[in-house]
């Protein structure tokens, strides 16, 4: 995970540091050019410099595009391993894997910039993943965002499971310092509620 980190960070400082370097050598040209052979600068015709001026602006939005490119990538690659780690968690017995399948998922919980394409799958597993794996995972959807946490809390909850229900309802009720009838109600107040 940090090692996907350090290279985007990478690409970042990079295609930062060039797009100051593009940035410093248009303004110094000032619409200048020298001509070829010779010592003599003339000032470039207005249309000459407009077409400079796009040309660097195409440099910089291309600076921009492979940006996205990379941080598109870093996502896919962020969720493709939290794909895996679900399905290790639903076929796997094996304690090391499992817990190696954990420790993906809380990561990918904590970070939400692809979550939205993987919370549907997400859901299915909170609904009918392994009971214990998501008694043990119901308090780190709190370090997620709000609308994905709710949704979360509520599939694990049509599972009707009693544990599962009472841990989300004391949950809920600690965080909202009310007492609640049922885990439906509990579910409303977190659906509406800003954490």
């Amino acid at each position: 995970m940090k090692r996907y980190y350090y290279i985007a960070g990478i690409l970042l400082a990079i295609s930062a540091w060039m797009a100051i370097q593009q940035s410093y050598n248009s303004s110094s040209e000032e619409n200048v050019t020298q001509l070829p052979m010779s010592n003599k600068k003339m000032i470039l015709h207005r249309s000459s410099a407009s077409t400079i001026g796009r040309a660097d602006a195409a440099k910089r939005n291309g600076s921009n595009s492979s940006e996205r490119i990379a941080e598109t990538q870093y996502n896919e690659q962020m969720r493709e391993r939290l794909m895996a780690s679900l399905d290790a968690l639903y076929t796997n017995t094996d304690e090391l894997q499992k817990q190696q399948a954990m420790e993906v998922l809380r990561e990918n919980l904590q970070s939400s910039s692809h979550l939205p394409y993987a919370s549907e799958k997400l859901k299915d597993f909170f609904r009918v993943g392994p009971a214990d794996i998501v008694n043990e995972l119901l308090f780190d959807v709190t370090e997620i965002t709000h609308p994905i946490q709710a949704s979360l809390w509520r599939a694990a909850a049509e599972r009707n499971d009693r544990q599962i229900n009472s841990s989300i309802l004391l949950h809920l009720e600690q965080q909202s310092g009310e007492i609640f009838d049922d885990i439906d109600s509990a579910l409303s107040w977190a659906s509406n509620k800003t954490f």
